[in-house]
């Protein structure tokens, strides 16, 4: 497991890149673009200590008892 920076700076270069190039009318839609960001992009993968170190649809996986790919 990396260090508390190591995972920062790979959160900010993930981020850099989702939002790299767009261009927002309103304040509404960033908002929902960062929404969609975090909640369903960035939550869904990144590894939850309270999970086992697992991600959040691995962890449902598993609790299901349903092979992975």
């Amino acid at each position: 497991m990396g260090t508390k920076g190591t995972r920062t700076e790979k959160w900010l270069a993930t981020t850099v890149e989702f939002f790299f190039g767009k261009e927002y009318d309103t304040i509404n839609a960033v908002e929902n673009d960062l929404f969609y960001y975090i909640e369903i992009f960035y939550n869904r993968k990144r590894l939850h200590s309270s999970l086992g170190y697992m991600s959040p649809v691995a962890f449902r996986i598993k609790e299901m008892g349903l092979k992975a790919g």
